[in-house]
């Protein structure tokens, strides 16, 4: 196949991901915008009481709520008392994209339509870049949904960039971050990081289990991370509290966006591999 109709294939099958992995996912779209906005006005509400309580007068930020939702925990041997359970605004903010693109792929196959559009592409290679395409895409709309809302809650609230007062609160006093560009390039871009990476993952093991036992598996790693501070649990990286911004001690941004690059590729390697090897359509069918 030349270079020419490999482009357009590929951009025929990604096309189709759209219009056909946004239709059967709509429910789960409306799921996370409404996990969205609870979040935020739960984020709200909270941070206001304690103003209140504690008699301070400031606003909400964008970004004192990005923190929030994504500041996880402190590490075992720090705070044991706080690890008895994950964070769950961090648990859900991290775990409702690797839902939202975990069926797709796979299942796709399983319907006649799919199966067409696997046989007419003529490139198993394709089609499964396609689907992973798709699935990064659609992380990355999930990430600019929560930051859309995150910027409603604050423009309603007559709120600003940041809050301080708020950022203090949930960080501690002795939270101290420089406002650079760089340094909040990487507290935007360090949770998506760490999402694309597990759907990789997530989506090399649907291929080759099902989807069922990837979401087992990839819990299983998010619930290890809450108790296991290493670059190898990459889930650990969007988690403020352990992020080296603020804690000396903590991951480098760096560090893990090579491991994530580096075992992205890997998988899209592994797969491509695979669905060379695999009767795709009987597989479809099996599952």
């Amino acid at each position: 196949m030349k270079r020419g109709n490999k482009l357009n294939t590929f951009r025929v099958l990604l096309r189709y991901d759209f219009k056909r992995g946004y239709e059967i996912n709509l429910g789960k779209i409306i799921l996370c915008l409404c996990v969205f906005g609870i979040l935020c006005i739960s984020y709200y509400e909270s941070i206001n009481s304690a103003f209140i309580a504690q008699h301070i007068e400031a606003g909400i930020g964008f970004f004192d709520q990005w923190i929030y939702l994504f500041r996880g925990q402190y590490p075992l041997s720090e705070a044991p008392d706080q690890l008895l359970l994950p964070e769950p605004g961090w648990l859900a903010v991290q775990t409702l994209p690797l839902f939202l693109v975990l069926t797709y792929p796979v299942e796709n196959i399983k319907s006649s339509n799919g199966i067409n559009v696997l046989v007419r592409s003529k490139s198993r290679i394709l089609w499964w870049l396609s689907k992973n395409a798709w699935a990064y895409i659609t992380i990355i709309l999930y990430y600019l949904a929560l930051s859309a809302i995150c910027g409603i809650v604050v423009a309603v609230t007559h709120g600003s960039w940041y809050s301080e007062a708020a950022i203090h609160y949930w960080m501690g006093d002795s939270f101290n971050l420089t406002f650079s560009a760089y340094n909040i390039c990487i507290c935007l871009f360090s949770p998506i990081i760490s999402t694309l990476l597990l759907a990789s993952i997530e989506l090399l093991i649907s291929l080759i289990l099902t989807p069922f036992w990837s979401l087992i598996i990839i819990f299983a790693v998010q619930l290890m991370t809450v108790y296991w501070q290493t670059p190898i649990l990459v889930g650990n990286i969007s988690m403020f509290f352990r992020n080296s911004l603020f804690d000396p001690v903590g991951i480098h941004f760096s560090t893990e966006f090579i491991l994530s690059c580096l075992v992205s590729i890997l998988c899209l390697l592994i797969g491509a591999f695979y669905v060379t090897k695999k009767d795709m359509i009987q597989k479809g069918i099996l599952q």
